[in-house]
């Protein structure tokens, strides 16, 4: 499975957006995702997305596409290094997410996303995703518990600032806007950027968005959880709601001294900070 967004690309630009897609490449930590965003067509969280949730998935998908064969020689006769390295998690196997659904969420995430917004934009939350991913390539991953956390908070860098209005914190509590309101002046923006994602994960193809508008009528099934375990879901969501919610800079210091104590103590391997109920 592809993307309609892949078929829509140039031939030279597939070859170009595939060999910027690679797990080696998405690893690597001074990852260009400015240039994957003009090279895709401005659509760089569902492509950045469906490589990283969707390998291996993806990769080979586009390999098929651009007639990648087993030698690693392209159609046209080049040379591309086929990547044979471990994988971090298959979460479409493990989790048994159709591809389809998960294109279809991550462009539900990037449409609501505001485009005139000039840094959190999809652009924004791809590199927060590949920064993330390329953490635990370097070994971040260690200090997960199973591929459900790995999941859970990839998900939340997809989604930790949706439908962010351009204003922050600070100035949503002192103009008193309806969602420091609602909010209760309270990591305001976070808890709404959580809010739309935990929602926006319970629509299922047939579902109405609340707004009159069927959640199939233009983007199909989002819901990436659907064949989880109940027990699965009830922890997904509370890793990730959490891992949205804990985005906020005023916490910041707090989370890296809370980080340094665990390291210097020797705890931390096999649990994550975001355990701890404080």
């Amino acid at each position: 499975f592809v993307p309609r967004e892949w078929n829509e690309l140039s031939l030279a630009r597939k070859k170009y957006v595939y060999e910027r897609l690679t797990y080696e490449r998405l690893s690597r930590w001074d990852y260009d995702v400015l240039d994957l965003a003009v090279a895709c067509g401005d659509v760089p969280l569902l492509f950045v997305g469906w490589a990283i949730l969707g390998a291996p998935h993806a990769q080979n998908a586009m390999a098929r596409s651009l007639g990648v064969g087993p030698d690693g020689e392209l159609h046209d006769g080049r040379q591309h290094k086929l990547q044979h390295r471990q994988y971090l998690c298959d979460f479409i196997t493990e989790f048994h997410i159709p591809l389809p659904t998960l294109c279809n969420f991550l462009r539900a995430i990037e449409s609501d996303h505001l485009p005139a917004n000039p840094y959190h934009n999809s652009t924004h939350a791809a590199d927060a995703l590949q920064t993330l991913f390329s953490l635990l390539c370097l070994g971040g991953s260690s200090y997960a518990s199973s591929p459900l956390e790995l999941f859970g908070i990839l998900c939340a860098a997809v989604c930790h600032d949706m439908g962010h209005p351009g204003r922050n914190n600070s100035f949503q509590v002192r103009s008193k806007s309806d969602l420091a309101v609602i909010y209760n002046d309270v990591s305001v923006l976070e808890n709404m950027h959580a809010a739309r994602a935990t929602r926006l994960l319970s629509l299922a193809g047939d579902e109405d968005d609340g707004g009159g508008n069927s959640a199939g009528s233009e983007t199909g099934d989002l819901d990436i959880l659907a064949r989880m375990q109940p027990t699965q879901k009830d922890a997904f969501r509370s890793l990730f709601r959490r891992a949205i919610l804990n985005t906020d800079m005023t916490l910041h210091f707090a989370q890296v001294a809370q980080m340094k104590a665990r390291i210097s103590s020797g705890i931390g391997r096999g649990s994550h900070p975001l355990d701890d109920d404080d």
